[in-house]
């Protein structure tokens, strides 16, 4: 309960940076004097950026004002930044940018929200890491301790971890591990099985298409695909099962930077 003695003022004010100050009560006030402010666009430019490139962008960047601009000229349509920022090269580093030239280019690793997402995506997966209620509590942990994006208190700037380390690549080890009992040989609804034969070779080649992202045409497909198929031999020729060999292939594909690195 409200102490009487510090009652909830009736109106309040917002004002950051300088900008024109907005007074009223209520969240839809506050919230006019935030999509009113005149480094809305900026803001939410420099938040995707952030999230795309896992660093910030240089806001005097010709490029980064053009797609804050187009932005603001959308009548501030989500879409339409998503759109105009990723497709920038402030992202896919196409052509020279002021924020390149500062920054230089991040190769992140994949962060847990990023990581979970994209084996639910390819694999078809629900609640993989078990993030969400009722999820499996091994996941959970194991999904846990790979870093994740967020804000310290306080801060404006995300709190974005991008370098790899012997905690995340066991981590991310692991989660694979899991991973791999619940796509081969699990079931007659598994999405890969490791007899007859046949259904090893796609197996692999879908690790490579998949769970890598490498499509056909990538040149380092071909390589990809008969190291993993040479890994599949030895691990059988070492005295594993068929399935256990399909589901360590797996974790090889699962684990390697094709698949656990974000960025180009």
């Amino acid at each position: 309960p409200m102490n009487p003695k510090y009652p909830i003022p009736a109106m309040g004010t917002f004002a950051v940076d300088g900008a024109p100050a907005t007074t009223g009560s209520g969240i839809a006030t506050f919230g006019k004097g935030i999509a009113t402010h005149p480094g809305f666009a900026a803001a939410w430019t420099q938040k995707f950026c952030q999230f795309a490139n896992s660093t910030a962008c240089n806001e005097t960047d010709v490029e980064f004002k053009r797609v804050a601009m187009k932005f603001k000229d959308s009548g501030f349509k989500f879409n339409v930044l998503i759109r105009e920022l990723f497709s920038s090269p402030l992202v896919t580093y196409a052509t020279k940018t002021t924020t390149a030239t500062a920054t230089g280019t991040v190769i992140s690793i994949m962060r847990r929200e990023a990581m979970c997402s994209s084996l639910e995506n390819r694999l078809k997966l629900v609640n993989v890491c078990g993030l969400e209620p009722g999820g499996n509590a091994q996941r959970r942990n194991l999904a846990l301790s790979v870093p994740g994006a967020g804000y310290n208190r306080g801060e404006e700037e995300p709190l974005m971890p991008h370098d790899p380390s012997m905690f995340f690549v066991a981590a991310a080890e692991n989660l694979c591990t899991y991973v791999s009992t619940l796509v081969v040989d699990a079931g007659a609804t598994s999405r890969y099985a490791s007899t007859p034969i046949g259904r090893r070779d796609e197996a692999i080649t879908d690790y490579v298409g998949t769970v890598m992202g490498l499509a056909p045409s990538d040149p380092r497909a071909a390589p990809m695909k008969q190291m993993l198929t040479d890994h599949l031999a030895e691990a059988i020729k070492a005295g594993a099962k068929p399935a256990d060999a399909l589901r360590s292939t797996f974790i090889v594909a699962c684990a390697s930077p094709y698949a656990l690195a974000l960025g180009l």
